[in-house]
């Protein structure tokens, strides 16, 4: 196991670099003040994780690592109305109004865009009716095309009649991509929510967001439990091995301008939040108490376990291995998840961690699934590798962007999927609005969220993202993937069949062992 973990590399060695390199995450951004431009425009620097997300583009003339946020309102709402609204509070605010500098000399850095620009440039409108697979699809063209760096690195594409899939009532939907340098997926949903305003009369933003219990208090751990933990998260991040090829992972390859399919559907009432927390609780033992993550996560492992035993026969020299290899996206930050302080950092990747999750997708009990996502998830919990993971982030974005450039795909290659599952508000939001001007007059520029989702297509030699939303007591659930790995079809199969069915055999399975208590 030392071997595995430390091969040549003594493990006083492997500290001493982790603490120089995280020295040098905190050291360098002083060190690198802004500077301004040969106009005297101020030069605004991104934090050093963004800097990175920058360094996973194919080149410096394109933005290609975006964030999709899909939403799609209870009723319609006028196009025109929406557009002055959204251009009012977030057109050219921030990261929003800015322009990114990528050359090959110096670090990517922010700038007003130039003098013509206008945020309704980066605004279209689809009048024609479109169904959720027209959505879906126009989702996954845009998750496939870079963003030009001659503007800001935004786009909204609005969709005035959106056929509604439960009864085929008109609304509005709109897909909101923006560069994934400006913020996390984390900090998108701040970004929605402090613009949002419950829709029941009487309820306050921070009573719909679940809080969690306040658990017993843990003794706290001694250095050398830390250091233990600190050099094995490090090896781990650094040395695990790459996941083998699959049937959701054929090759390690993936070329600029990929096509990528896109699926998303809500579970129903048959899972929606309460249910799932029926069935956690169901499954939970003296000692192992289970959540709605866990519930979800399993249901994913059992999903991508159902779509590999299908295509086995149909991919050459391919097994379904034991386990796939996940990126489990983290927030470091602990503010309020509906609105920013004042001073309060708004913008970048600063609080982004990720820790790899390793799923089971051999295993042929659902309970038996569940329980080992269980004590995978618990193995991490007070873990430091999502903070080390950002601090790594940190230090490769330091390094000449060619030999950074060269590292990134050899970390991607380590897992076949990435996954995002953020608790939401649970309460019906109104969207976008101010909440310092009057309600009313914003209203008719405004719509009532119905569903929600965000997506960052998969890069370099990750072929899915999987994506979880919990919102107004609904589930969302979504992919996107590599099209050439896993197609349109196939990813609609995968969240429209696939998902719910590991989800009926984890809630019967978990019944069925009640039964036999």
């Amino acid at each position: 196991m030392s071997d595995f973990l430390f091969g040549d590399l003594s493990p006083s060695t492997a500290i001493l670099g982790i603490l120089l390199g995280m020295l040098l995450a905190v050291v360098m951004p002083r060190l690198l003040k802004p500077t301004v431009t040969a106009s005297g425009e101020k030069k605004e620097y991104m934090d050093l994780v963004s800097n990175g997300q920058v360094l996973f583009d194919d080149n410096r003339k394109e933005g290609q690592t975006c964030v999709h946020s899909a939403q799609i309102f209870e009723k319609q709402v006028d196009f025109n109305a929406f557009s002055k609204q959204f251009c009012k509070i977030y057109g050219s605010n921030g990261r929003f109004g800015q322009r990114l500098v990528n050359k090959g000399d110096e670090r990517p850095y922010w700038i007003k865009p130039d003098p013509y620009w206008r945020p309704e440039d980066n605004i279209s409108c689809v009048t024609d009716r479109t169904d959720h697979k027209g959505f879906e699809e126009m989702l996954g063209k845009m998750c496939a095309t870079p963003l030009p760096l001659s503007q800001p690195l935004w786009q909204l594409v609005y969709f005035q009649n959106y056929v509604r899939e439960d009864n085929g009532e008109l609304t509005s939907a709109f897909i909101w991509k923006y560069h994934h340098s400006m913020a996390d997926g984390f900090t998108a949903m701040r970004h929605t929510c402090s613009h949002c305003v419950p829709v029941a009369e009487g309820q306050k933003m921070e009573d719909v967001f679940i809080k969690p219990k306040a658990g017993a208090k843990r003794s706290r751990p001694s250095l050398l439990t830390i250091a233990k933990k600190t050099v094995t998260a490090f090896c781990k991040l650094v040395f695990l091995p790459k996941d083998p090829v699959s049937p959701c992972k054929p090759n390690y390859t993936q070329h600029h301008g990929s096509k990528r399919a896109t699926a998303f559907t809500y579970l129903g009432e048959e899972f929606s939040v309460a249910k799932i927390k029926e069935i956690a609780h169901s499954a939970t033992t003296t000692d192992h108490k289970k959540s709605v993550n866990d519930v979800l996560l399993a249901a994913i492992s059992r999903a991508l376990g159902m779509y590999c035993e299908e295509k086995k026969d149909k991919v050459e020299n391919v097994k379904i291995p034991e386990n796939f290899q996940s990126a489990m996206w983290v927030s470091l930050d602990r503010a309020s998840p509906f609105k920013f302080e004042k001073g309060e950092r708004r913008w970048g990747n600063e609080g982004l961690g990720v820790c790899y999750l390793s799923l089971p997708i051999g295993v042929k009990s659902a309970v038996d699934q569940l329980n080992i996502v269980y004590h995978r998830i618990r193995d991490l919990i007070g873990s430091p590798e999502p903070l080390l993971a950002n601090k790594l982030q940190a230090l490769i974005a330091l390094l000449p962007y060619p030999i950074a450039h060269f590292l990134w795909p050899r970390v991607t290659d380590k897992v076949t999927l990435s996954i995002s599952n953020v608790p939401g508000p649970q309460a019906q939001l109104r969207w976008p609005v101010n909440r310092d001007e009057d309600l009313k007059e914003q209203i008719p520029r405004s719509g009532i969220i119905r569903d929600m989702l965000f997506f960052v297509p998969p890069v370099y030699d990750i072929g899915i993202m999987a994506s979880i939303i919990s919102y107004n007591n609904r589930v969302n659930v979504g992919m996107t993937t590599a099209g050439e790995w896993i197609d349109q079809d196939d990813v609609h199969h995968i969240i429209y069949d696939l998902v719910p069915r590991a989800m009926r055999d984890i809630r019967d399975g978990v019944a069925s062992c009640e039964n036999t208590e």
